[in-house]
């Protein structure tokens, strides 16, 4: 993906092409095309300026990287993390390690804020260990998630919930009957 970003940004930086009748360099206009010189001119069905053009290949490649990771299993639960909604009660397993046999941790919070940004999304969630309210932020493909379940949503009006941390810590602690963590039989 890096190599292709680099292509992208090459893109940008050659902007300068010969002209056709005078052969010295000009600006392109913003509706043609970018060609390399001496290449037959492409046929594009919607003549769109460069920049939108690359737009359109880099959310392509979001998308694509999106499918291969939710479907090699690294990151299976991508898809329904970048869903999440601010209130949503959260159960996650997460890996120590990258190891096959490394042990795992389970997590359970509120998801108090979700940035939705293709494969970037990230979610914070939030709950209170000993007294202390504690959030974690976690990237939704992340392939150090194991498993992930939404175990409750709870209705909110805002879209992040950041006024929980002014508020008393009882409004941010997560109580989930033990019977709703188990995995269900079969799973």
């Amino acid at each position: 993906m890096q190599s292709l970003l680099r292509r992208t940004a090459a893109l940008f930086a050659k902007y300068k092409r010969q002209h056709r009748a005078s052969g010295g360099p000009i600006r392109l206009e913003l509706n043609e095309p970018y060609w390399q010189p001496g290449m037959p001119v492409p046929r594009f069905p919607k003549r769109k300026r460069p920049v939108k053009r690359a737009k359109s290949l880099l959310l392509e490649l979001d998308r694509a990287e999106r499918e291969r990771l939710s479907a090699s299993g690294a990151a299976s639960h991508g898809p329904m993390l970048s869903a999440l909604r601010a209130g949503d009660v959260v159960q996650l397993r997460l890996r120590t390690s990258m190891q096959p046999d490394a042990p795992t941790r389970e997590l359970v919070g509120m998801c108090i804020a979700c940035r939705h940004r293709g494969i970037n999304s990230t979610f914070q969630i939030r709950n209170v260990y000993d007294g202390e309210a504690v959030e974690h932020g976690f990237f939704a493909y992340s392939p150090m998630i194991a498993e992930a379940r939404v175990v409750d949503s709870r209705e909110y009006r805002q879209s992040k919930l950041w006024y929980l941390r002014k508020r008393p810590i009882r409004e941010s602690m997560v109580r989930v009957p033990p019977s709703a963590l188990k995995s269900p039989p079969g799973g």
